[in-house]
């Protein structure tokens, strides 16, 4: 009965710090920013990830690269398509004086051809990766309303900085 309870409140407390992730079940902020603003932070900030631009209308962004993770070229990757692509949606919402942006992202099979393969990442390292970037996208664009993002360790007030974000950042890709 206790590791059911335990198993419980773990379930709870992780649930708790996805905070507004819930709703949608994916990466998510709102920024009390314009949408304009935000959209232009958050190009700059894919671009210099190595993403382009697959497609682009006022509420949708659509990013893409070829994927550089060794294990999804083995698992994801064909012969007929070649490497895998990472491709995140980025869905925005001009509500008020906020902008609400929520990320999906995949890696994509046979990229470009009729075939494409879906692989939905929006759970896990690449769940935390993506709700990252939003996180630093909205502390670039204005004060974030909702975060979906955790505090960081031993700080319940999180980030307040951009390089305070960018080092959380760099700490959660550097782990083994």
């Amino acid at each position: 009965m206790a590791v059911k309870a335990a198993c419980f409140g773990a379930a709870i407390l992780c649930l708790s710090a996805l905070g507004a992730a819930a709703q949608s079940g994916r990466a998510e902020v709102t920024v009390a920013a314009s949408s304009a603003a935000v959209k232009s932070h958050l190009i700059n900030e894919m671009m210099n990830r190595g993403y382009s631009i697959m497609s682009d209308t006022p509420n949708m962004v659509v990013f893409d690269k070829v994927a550089d993770n060794l294990a999804a070229m083995f698992l994801f990757g064909t012969r007929f398509g070649g490497a895998p692509h990472a491709r995140i949606v980025y869905s925005i919402a001009e509500i008020g004086g906020s902008t609400r942006v929520m990320a999906d992202a995949a890696l994509i099979g046979n990229a470009g051809s009729a075939f494409e393969r879906r692989n939905d990442m929006n759970s896990g390292e690449a769940l935390g990766e993506v709700q990252g970037i939003l996180n630093l996208v909205a502390s670039e664009s204005a004060t974030p309303v909702a975060a979906a993002a955790a505090p960081a360790p031993g700080n319940s007030a999180g980030p307040t900085t951009v390089r305070e974000l960018r080092d959380q950042q760099d700490g959660l890709q550097n782990v083994p």
